[in-house]
């Protein structure tokens, strides 16, 4: 797969879906030490440290908490 680079921060935020609820995990920032967060990043140990809570203002750790369960709907994400 290759992606267009997109100058910015890495951040993630999960999403424990059950038959019951969504539970929105923390928002967490991905900071590479490499160029940018690649597969040598994300998989090899050392290679990026993930802050959490993200160090993001409360207003954008908000719209990405309210917006991630939407994309276990476009995703069609299944639950536990």
């Amino acid at each position: 797969m290759v992606e267009t680079f997109m100058k910015g921060r890495e951040v993630a935020c999960g999403v424990v879906k059950t038959k019951n609820k969504n539970m929105v995990l923390p928002v967490i920032e991905i900071i590479s030490k490499n160029e940018f967060f690649d597969y040598e990043a994300k998989y090899t140990p050392g290679r990026s440290d993930e802050v959490v809570p993200a160090d993001i203002p409360e207003k954008i750790t908000s719209e990405f908490k309210d917006s991630a369960p939407l994309f276990t709907i476009f995703l069609d994400a299944k639950e536990l």
